[in-house]
C-alpha cells in the first residue's frame, strides 16, 4: 500500500498502516498484501513462520499445509 504523506508518498504496511522505508515489508503468500516486519513481532535470527501475515496464518488450511512441513523442518 502506499500512502501519501506531505511532499511524499511512502510505502506503508497492509496491516498495521505504519509508514515502512526501505522496502522491508514481505508479500503474504497466501493473500497478497504487503506486511512488515514490527506487526509480526519478528526479531533478525529468529524463527517465523512461512511468508504469511498473521490474519492467514489464522486459516485452518493454510495451518494444515505449514504441520505437513513442519517435522522436515524442524529435523534440519
Amino acid at each position: 500500500m502506499k500512502i501519501k504523506v506531505p511532499s511524499k508518498t511512502v510505502e506503508a504496511c497492509d496491516i498495521c498502516e505504519r509508514p515502512v522505508g526501505g522496502g522491508l515489508l514481505t508479500k503474504c503468500v497466501v493473500c497478497g498484501k504487503e506486511y512488515c516486519s514490527t506487526c509480526e513481532a519478528i526479531m533478525c535470527g529468529c524463527i517465523h513462520q512461512p511468508d504469511v501475515c498473521k490474519k492467514c496464518a489464522e486459516h485452518d488450511p493454510v495451518k494444515a499445509t505449514v504441520d505437513k512441513f513442519a517435522p522436515a523442518l524442524m529435523a534440519v
